[in-house]
């Protein structure tokens, strides 16, 4: 349970216009891994859910495009 209330981070723009989008979803996702740190979620699932919802639109729309490839 979370002890702590934090702004998740803002949605990631995924726009290549604004700069190298590699190099801002790696800054993104550290924000994102303190944002969890401080919230204190452990659960994998609830962790994908929040990344999903704080990401935004954009990622999400990315997301439901990958595939799993079979071992």
């Amino acid at each position: 349970m979370s002890i702590v209330n934090l702004p998740a981070p803002q949605p990631f723009d995924t726009n290549p216009e604004l700069g190298c989008v590699s190099t801002r979803w790696t800054k993104w996702t550290k924000s994102f891994e303190y944002f969890i740190d401080a919230t204190g979620v452990n659960n994998d699932s609830r962790k994908k859910a929040i990344l999903l919802c704080s990401a935004g639109p954009q990622v999400q729309e990315i997301f439901t495009t990958l595939t799993v490839a079979s071992e």
